[in-house]
């Protein structure tokens, strides 16, 4: 028990453990510290891949966009050629005025409810019977 009433050695031990103690606290720290930048590093690596993929869906919007007015025009074009021909046909006397009404009437139906144009071209067998019958009776 001597050694416990020694003043200078006590005091030494006391430095060392707070020395010890300093020492673990800087480590713990440093090891925090690189999973902090760990973690960072995965977050920005994180991030820029959430950035390039948000790029390519508005790029993919555009291209969406774009493809959709191509189709838009394409079926304006198709419909006036459409109305034309039905037109056509009626003043050649192939089709009835009627019939003509039905089919164009059947179009902007069908444009309305944005349905594809092979639709419309290829008239229901109650507009061809209609066709066969007009024949007939010339």
């Amino acid at each position: 028990m001597d050694v416990l009433k020694n003043t200078y050695l006590l005091n030494g031990l006391y430095i060392v453990v707070a020395i010890l103690v300093v020492l673990l606290g800087l480590w713990r720290e440093h090891v925090y510290r690189d999973k902090s930048d760990q973690q960072q590093d995965e977050l920005k690596a994180k991030q820029t891949k959430i950035y390039e993929q948000q790029q390519e869906m508005i790029r993919l919007i555009y291209k969406i966009s774009a493809l959709q007015a191509k189709r838009s025009d394409t079926i304006s074009q198709d419909i006036g050629q459409i109305k034309t021909l039905i037109e056509a046909m009626k003043k050649e006397a192939i089709i009835s005025e009627s019939t003509a009404k039905t089919m164009i009437e059947n179009l902007e139906t069908k444009i309305q409810s944005e349905s594809s144009v092979i639709d419309v071209v290829q008239p229901s067998a109650s507009v061809k019977s209609n066709k066969l019958t007009e024949r007939g009776d010339r």
